[in-house]
């Protein structure tokens, strides 16, 4: 009976004295896969608030993207509110027209493709055209819900080309 409990504890201090004066493990560098989404996701916080019939598939799948990659950070509606942002992070508000009118969308692409601060780069997981899709996505936060007249309503009386941003252009 003395024996094992010697033997017990000193199996114990075995498996204990490694850990003793050991340096804390290095932190790693913040990468796309901190991006993952919940296995089970829960079903309430799917947006639906934006489903545009007959919706661009390109525009749809690029919807999609965001969903999956970037709305732990920048929040489904793209305030930069998002659950899993870095601690004392401040990331742009994509709905300021003030924010919209001071980016090209080349400088959306690149920091797409390449990261910027603390966002990392995702050239590696989306190709350029998924890349030009979400720059076209970033800019349709700016613009109004879909409104009367898109479900067929007649508008009411607006100056032609009126409205918060241009069409976005290819980046080369």
């Amino acid at each position: 009976m003395r024996v094992s409990a010697v033997s017990l504890l000193l199996a114990v201090l075995l498996a204990v004295l490694p850990a003793c004066g050991a340096e804390p493990a290095p932190k790693r560098e913040w990468t796309p896969a901190d991006h993952g989404q919940p296995a089970n996701p829960d079903e309430s916080m799917i947006a639906t608030d934006r489903v545009i019939p007959g919706e661009d598939p390109e525009a749809r799948a690029a919807r999609a993207l965001w969903n999956a990659i970037c709305t732990s950070c920048h929040g489904r509606d793209g305030r930069g509110m998002g659950e899993k942002r870095p601690p004392g992070a401040t990331i742009a508000d994509f709905t300021s027209a003030a924010w919209q009118a001071s980016r090209s969308d080349e400088a959306l692409a690149l920091a797409i493709g390449e990261g910027r601060g603390m966002m990392p780069p995702f050239a590696k997981q989306i190709n350029p055209q998924g890349i030009l899709a979400m720059v076209r996505h970033v800019r349709r936060f700016a613009e109004p819900p879909p409104s009367a007249e898109a479900a067929g309503e007649p508008a009411e009386a607006a100056e032609p080309g009126a409205g918060p941003n241009p069409p976005p252009t290819q980046a080369p």
